[in-house]
Parts: structure tokens; C-alpha cells; sequence
């Protein structure tokens, strides 16, 4: 077997084409008729300020980075057709040099010519060509074309020679198997060795180390769960049995992803001040309560996300778009992180504690603070009509007890608001999931009946 390696460059061409192939037509395919949900901005469920206000939020965001995705897709995919282009331009226009061997080809004459006639041919050419009527500097090609025109003329004239060639394909029968080697020559050339050399220096010398090192260190730097090992090691420090969910407010403020992700400008010596001075006013006239900053984490970007996660709590708005980015930052990335907190609470089995995450993380999620009625979720409810309620003693705190009230009733609570307002509230009310308990019970696996010392496992069935 020889291998040879391909000098018109067609079998490495096609390598390439069927290389790009893979990776662009399916870019292709999706950036041309992806039906991504994500893309497809949904519609408001409800038309008050703040559902408008997070729908623009989530719309420029969305926005921006599909952009930024789409001019990357868009060059990628640009430049990949443009050399799948010139790709098929060369397999098209190369052309095919096939060595086949012909005896009459290499006799110079037609096929079909009769046997006197090959033989006569044949005299007259080896008189021509005859190695001992050579000159002396052209011996070898008088050798080399002799020996070809006696293969040819046996060929054509000897039963067992032309066996061979009808069989194999050439009078010395069977030749050597030869694989074609999708590689350009010029990439195997003395002369271009320094080139691949460096390639190949580049790719495993620098490239390589440079990728593992980098994942090296990400595996290093963060958990399991994409959460900073320096965050972590600190809630694993300072998280207690009986911390409490303003401490929790707290540790989660003193996260590294803060001090590393959000940025500390010169104008937060001015705004942060103003929006301090909002919670505290807002604690006081809500809930006569106090702000209290942090005596233990007193680092800048720690005062800082301990303000806007007050801010956010209170549902205190601002109009400087920096800082509005790093509230809605703030509030995503805690959602995760507070996880990171859980995990420690459920290693230690504390129970409390596992409590007031999940209460931290609903409040997070919904923008309310630890006192506030749970009707704030619903559109359109305020402060002022909440102050309302209590006026009229209407203690509704809940939605379930919203939801059982008689029509009547609730309009006269919500007299406030317009039709259209109402029936807003009451439409997302509606959608609000019940869970029922239908059973709850105590087993242990494999037995009938609990023993002491026995692994207890808590059974609950509930039913929406």
C-alpha cells in the first residue's frame, strides 16, 4: 500500500467543503428561521406602570444582546458562505488528471487496428527507439519509451499479458493498492515546514495550555453551581442557626459576584445618598421601622447592593439608568446565589434558617418587603389602598381570601381603581396557583410501621 497525497488539491477541498457544511448550514438554518421563544417578546399580562416598566426592562435587554448575537451570526455566517463559495468554485474548475494506462494510446494508434497492421507499427518504433540507437544523453528516455511500447505491443498481441491487463488493468497484473491522503503537498514541503511547525507550536503550545489553564482556574474559582468559591466560604463563616432574614439581606449584600460584576462609579457618592435617605423615609411612614446599614460588611459595593436590595424591597424607583441596571442585576443574580446560602442551611440541618431563605428568595423575586401584605403581587395595589383596607377593616391578606370574597364586596374595597383597573387585578388573581394539601404522612421504606432510630421520610400530596 502507498499513500499519495493529494497534489491537485480536489480531495482536500471537499474535506473543507463537507467541514464548513456541517458548522453553516445549521447556523444558517437557525438564524433564518429560528422560532426562538426568547425572541418572540410576550405580551404584558397587565397594563400597570410596574409590569410595563420590567416588560421594557426584559424588551432592551433581550434586545441588545440578540443584537449583539445577530451581528456575530450574521458575519459568521457571511464570511462561511462567501469560502464554501470559493470552495466549490475550485472543486468545479480543478481539473482531474486520471492516469489509466491504454496500450493503443501508448502505441499511437486506433482501436480496432488490425493485428498486421500493431505489428508493423511496432517495428517501425522500435527501430526509432531502440535503446542502442540512442544518443548518449537521451538513453533513458530511449530505454523508458522502449520498454512501454513492448508492454503495449504484448499487450495487444500475447493471450496471457492481455489477461492480465483486461483482469488488472496493467500487463504486470496486480499493482500496488494506493490511498489517497486528503492533505495538500505544500503542507508536507520541506519549504513550508517552519509554517506548520508554528502552527502546530501555536495550537499546542500556547493555545492548549492557555484553554486548560483558563478552565483550570474557572473550576478553581467557582462551585459546582456557578457561584464564587470566595462567596461561598464566606456564607459558610457567617451563616448561623438563627440568623434572620435581614442578615441573610446582609451576607447576600457582601457577595464577591458584587464587589467583581457590578461597577462602582464616581456618581454613587451622590445618588446612592439620595436613595438611602428614600428607605429610610419609606421604612418610617410604612412600617415605623429604621434603616440599619451594615456594621459588619462596610465595603463600598456591600453599601451599595445593601441599598438597592432595600430599594427593591420597597419598590423605591429612580430615574438614573446606571443604577437602575445594577438594581435589576443585583435582584437576578441574588435569586441564585441565595441558593448557594440554602445548601449550607441543609448541610447543617438548619430548619430555620432554610425557612428564611425561601422567604427571602419569594420576596426577592416578588419585590416586597417582610411586612408587606401579600396582596402588593397584584397590579394596582398601592400602599394607599392597603391603607384603605385598614381603614374600612377589611383584613384581607391574602389572595385566596381576595378570591373568596363576593363581587360586591371586593368592588367596594377597590373603589380606586377604574373598571378597566379591576378587572386587570382580578384577571391575574385569577391565575394566582392554590395548593391544597390533599394528604401528608410519616413512612419509612421497606416497613410498615416506624421504628425508633428508623429513617423517616415526609409524604405530601398536594393538588392544584
Amino acid at each position: 500500500m502507498r499513500y499519495i497525497y493529494d497534489e491537485q488539491g480536489v480531495t482536500f477541498n471537499y474535506f473543507l467543503l463537507t467541514f464548513i457544511a456541517i458548522f453553516l448550514i445549521p447556523t444558517t438554518y437557525f438564524s433564518l428561521f429560528s422560532t426562538d421563544k426568547d425572541a418572540k417578546l410576550r405580551k404584558p399580562s397587565c397594563n400597570c406602570e410596574a409590569c410595563l416598566r420590567k416588560e421594557n426592562y426584559l424588551k432592551n435587554r433581550k434586545l441588545s444582546s440578540t443584537d449583539r448575537i445577530s451581528k456575530k451570526l450574521a458575519i459568521f455566517v457571511a464570511v462561511g458562505w462567501i469560502c464554501f463559495a470559493y470552495l466549490v468554485y475550485k472543486v468545479t474548475t480543478v481539473k482531474i488528471e486520471i492516469d489509466v494506462w491504454d496500450p493503443y494510446e501508448v502505441l499511437g494508434i486506433s482501436e480496432g487496428t488490425p493485428l498486421p497492421q500493431i505489428k508493423k507499427h511496432f517495428k517501425e518504433l522500435s527501430r526509432k527507439w531502440h535503446p542502442d540507437k540512442a544518443p548518449e544523453d537521451k538513453k533513458a528516455e530511449y530505454e523508458s519509451k522502449f520498454i512501454d511500447f513492448t508492454k503495449a505491443y504484448k499487450v495487444l498481441t500475447d493471450e496471457d499479458i492481455r489477461k492480465n491487463y483486461e483482469e488488472w488493468g496493467h500487463p504486470d497484473g496486480k499493482q500496488a493498492y494506493s490511498l489517497g491522503i486528503a492533505l495538500p503537498t505544500w503542507l508536507i514541503e520541506a519549504k513550508n515546514s517552519p509554517f506548520v511547525l508554528g502552527v502546530y507550536a501555536l495550537a499546542f503550545g500556547i493555545g492548549l495550555p492557555f484553554f486548560v489553564g483558563r478552565w483550570w482556574y474557572s473550576s478553581n474559582a467557582y462551585t459546582k453551581d456557578g457561584i464564587r468559591t470566595h462567596t461561598m466560604d464566606l456564607y459558610f463563616k457567617e451563616l448561623r442557626n438563627n440568623s434572620t432574614i435581614k442578615q441573610l439581606l446582609d451576607l447576600l449584600s457582601a457577595s464577591v459576584e458584587y464587589k467583581e460584576l457590578v461597577e462602582q462609579r464616581p456618581s454613587d457618592t451622590t445618588l446612592l445618598p439620595q436613595i438611602i435617605s428614600s428607605v429610610k423615609e419609606e421604612l418610617d411612614k410604612r412600617f415605623s421601622e429604621k434603616y440599619q446599614p451594615s456594621k459588619r460588611y462596610i465595603a463600598p459595593y456591600c453599601q451599595k447592593a445593601s441599598a438597592l436590595f432595600h430599594a427593591h424591597l420597597l419598590r423605591i424607583n429612580f430615574s438614573d439608568e446606571d443604577l437602575l441596571k445594577d438594581k435589576y442585576f443585583i435582584a437576578e443574580r441574588s435569586i441564585h446565589l441565595i441558593n448557594g446560602i440554602l445548601d449550607i442551611a441543609i448541610a447543617h440541618r438548619w430548619l430555620q434558617t432554610s425557612l428564611r431563605c425561601m422567604e427571602l428568595s419569594q420576596l426577592l423575586v416578588q419585590a416586597m418587603w417582610f411586612q408587606d401584605n401579600s396582596l402588593v403581587q397584584l397590579p394596582y395595589i398601592n400602599q394607599d389602598i392597603i391603607k384603605t383596607m385598614k381603614l374600612k377593616k377589611k383584613n384581607i391578606r391574602n389572595i385566596i381570601q381576595l378570591r373568596e370574597m363576593n363581587d360586591e364586596e371586593r368592588k367596594n374595597v377597590f373603589k380606586a381603581l377604574s373598571p378597566t383597573e379591576y378587572e386587570s387585578l382580578m384577571r391575574i388573581a385569577s391565575i394566582y396557583p392554590l395548593l391544597k394539601i390533599d394528604q401528608a404522612y410519616f413512612k419509612v421504606a421497606g416497613d410498615a410501621i416506624i421504628t425508633p432510630g428508623s429513617i423517616v421520610t415526609l409524604i405530601i400530596k398536594l393538588r392544584i
